[in-house]
């Protein structure tokens, strides 16, 4: 029978070698005695106050104790408002002066109206961002994925300075008496001048801040001892890799069921939930009454008492249209020419008005722009379907055998390839037979049974053969079947194969002693050749499956997605 190796996407670290020898940087070369030397010897600013309400840094103050003092949120809770960035937010909010600082997978670190849907200003980097930023004397710092940190005027969003490290940098920065601290892999700590950008001095695994003692494993700074009692929230919930703030007795944590609970400090009961479409991995911030929530989904929530007398922004009539891909302008005129702001994939807005070339929509907030007619869908549903109408017209139904899951059509668009689950108990997914189905005649033929765990099928140019990864005798190989006569051929050990648009050439994964490989290899199985091979780091993951590598429409060039983690 055919079986399924699984194993965990791993994110390629392209500065792997950097990560491995350390820090490189030579601003400031420190000697093991300065080091050590305590922080009240560095060049000190004074610390601008801030109001109580502020939520200024991860997990609200120095201890990391995520507790708030404010006293008028308390669950149940409603949604105020939501802000679709474009991508996943990982990265948790902060909230100062009423503006919500936070940034997204997709390169920009948004500043929004803590109170309103409102965007403020708006930052792009080249790398994701994704930690919390911190708020100094009117400046936001934080750090991207490859690894440059930045010091922005919390006001206009105009940069002040920037650093470039060549060390891996995955943690939220702290900032006190004018000096900013980021830990860096793998025991790191770099001390910034806040006001110039100079790196005053680097420092390994220890270092006192304002009187509270940090230590930094893995390239993580945090407090030697921290406040938040984490643990014992997330044992009420399902799982969770965020962790627990607090106020007015009550406990706020994400989940990765894609939910934000509140737990009563008290007797431990949950006595709120709000579910998104995304884990809530980031921690949560609390300011001046109102919970504020970053979810996978590519949106941050911004959630305030219900009291039931909330009235919601009165929309302009219209029908309601839905923006299609990220970052699409937002226009003060018809003309299309002063940008307003950008929205992404997936935010509604009320149409008023609309001809060939363009619409005008109602925002979230109630004012009006204008966008191009190729930024809006209008979604009509079909057998609980939504398809966006704009572009898509004359539906046609095909209904499959029961069982059937994850449909691939043939180059020539006249079969349906596709796989069949019998069974549907398991702790993860499997098919155990591939059919293939002519939707003229609705007549579908099984061409071999075995054990499928990776949904994703192949087909030939010419349309004659399929290629698909499956068990065999405890190991994953890639396999080819002839549609006609059925020939069935093991072609090769490996993972995820995907079919050349131009030669009977098939390229696929294998992951082995810590690389992830990709090859080509001939139908005929001659002409193995490796593609690249792409350094990993992590542990295999059950239940999951390996993407096949996609390919160029000249087949001259590969693309692969990977995740971080």
């Amino acid at each position: 029978m055919l079986d399924l190796l699984n194993f965990r996407t791993i994110l390629f670290l392209c500065f792997l070698q950097s990560i491995v020898l350390g820090c490189t940087d030579q601003r400031t070369k420190t000697s093991a005695s300065k080091s050590a030397e305590s922080d009240h010897l560095l060049p000190q600013i004074t610390d601008q106050p801030i109001s109580a309400k502020d939520w200024s840094m991860f997990m609200a103050n120095l201890q990391f104790s995520g507790h708030s003092t404010d006293v008028n949120l308390k669950p149940p809770l409603c949604l105020r408002w939501k802000f679709k960035t474009g991508g996943k937010v990982q990265a948790s909010p902060i909230v100062v002066n009423e503006t919500v600082y936070v940034g997204s997978n997709d390169g920009i670190l948004y500043a929004l109206d803590a109170k309103v849907w409102k965007v403020k200003w708006t930052f792009r980097v080249g790398g994701s961002i994704r930690n919390a930023a911190v708020f100094w004397n009117n400046r936001i710092f934080f750090s991207t994925a490859n690894n440059v940190i930045y010091a922005l005027s919390a006001e206009t969003g105009d940069k002040i300075w920037q650093y470039k490290s060549q060390s891996w940098i995955d943690t939220p920065p702290i900032a006190s008496l004018g000096q900013i601290y980021f830990g860096a892999y793998s025991d790191k700590i770099y001390a910034f001048n806040a006001v110039t950008g100079e790196l005053t001095r680097s420092i390994r695994r220890r270092v006192r801040i304002d009187g509270t003692d940090y230590v930094c494993r893995q390239g993580r700074l945090t407090p030697l001892t921290v406040m938040h009692q984490t643990g014992q929230w997330r044992n009420l919930i399902p799982f969770s890799q965020s962790l627990a703030v607090s106020a007015n007795n009550v406990a706020y944590i994400g989940a990765r069921d894609n939910k934000i609970y509140a737990i009563d400090i008290g007797s431990k009961e949950h006595i709120w939930s709000y579910k998104t479409d995304g884990y809530i991995d980031a921690v949560p911030a609390i300011s001046d009454g109102m919970l504020y929530v970053a979810s996978c989904d590519g949106y941050i929530y911004a959630f305030e008492n219900d009291t039931g007398t909330r009235q919601q922004v009165k929309r302009k009539p219209g029908r309601t249209g839905t923006i299609i891909s990220d970052n699409r302008k937002v226009y003060e005129t018809a003309g299309l020419e002063q940008v307003k702001l950008q929205l992404n994939d997936g935010v509604e807005v009320d149409i008023i008005n609309r001809n060939i070339l363009f619409y005008q929509i109602a925002l979230p907030s109630g004012e009006s722009g204008w966008v191009d007619w190729q930024s809006i869908g209008i979604f009509d549903q079909t057998d609980g379907i939504l398809f966006n109408t704009v572009v898509c017209s004359n539906i046609e139904t095909f209904k499959l055998i029961k069982g059937a899951e994850s449909p691939h059509w043939s180059p020539n668009g006249r079969l349906i390839a596709f796989l069949r689950r019998k069974n549907l108990s398991g702790q993860y997914w499997k098919a155990s037979e591939l059919w293939i189905m002519d939707p003229i005649s609705n007549k579908s033929r099984r061409l071999c049974h075995g054990d499928f765990y990776n949904p994703n099928l192949s087909w030939s140019l010419d349309g004659n053969f399929i290629t698909f990864e499956a068990y065999h005798q405890g190991e994953s190989y890639v396999w080819v079947i002839d549609q006609f006569a059925k020939n069935l051929t093991r072609l090769i050990k490996g993972d995820a194969p995907a079919w050349s648009p131009i030669a009977n050439q098939v390229a696929f994964r294998r992951w082995e002693e810590g690389v992830d490989t990709i090859y080509l290899i001939n139908m005929d199985k001659t002409g193995l050749k490796e593609v690249v091979g792409i350094p990993i780091e992590g542990k295999i993951s059950t239940f999951t499956y390996l993407n096949p590598p996609v390919w160029s429409p000249n087949g001259q060039y590969l693309a692969l997605g990977m995740d971080r983690r």
